[in-house]
């Protein structure tokens, strides 16, 4: 309790940084939806090798970002590249304080 854990409200450990070990200075109470956003791993059927960014069968601009805020899909756009949309992904990140991991495309400035 002393730590931020509210009774009966869903709430379970997690690290906020998720590439450092569970230790007080790095873990905090919170819902499994931030939990979820707060990953490392991409997703198996990921074929553009970047969070938020797949790859459709259009020929302008195939590549799309999208992000899921409180489980509504937000569509960010379509881009030339993977790259683009990846620095889409991440400034959306950024501009909107998401607790979302990000691809690491910005500085603390914004986009590099």
């Amino acid at each position: 309790k002393d730590n931020g854990y509210i009774e009966d409200k869903g709430l379970s450990i997690d690290r906020e940084d998720n590439t450092k070990g569970y230790f007080p200075e790095n873990c905090r109470w919170t819902t499994s939806d931030i939990q979820a956003q707060n990953t490392k791993v991409l997703w198996k059927t990921n074929n553009s090798g970047y969070r938020g960014v797949s790859l459709t069968t259009r020929k302008k601009n195939p590549y799309r970002a999208i992000i899921y805020v409180q489980g509504k899909q937000i569509t960010l756009g379509s881009y030339s590249t993977a790259l683009e949309a990846a620095i889409a992904y991440d400034t959306y990140v950024h501009e909107h304080k998401l607790e979302h991991n990000s691809n690491g495309l910005l500085n603390t400035k914004g986009i590099q």
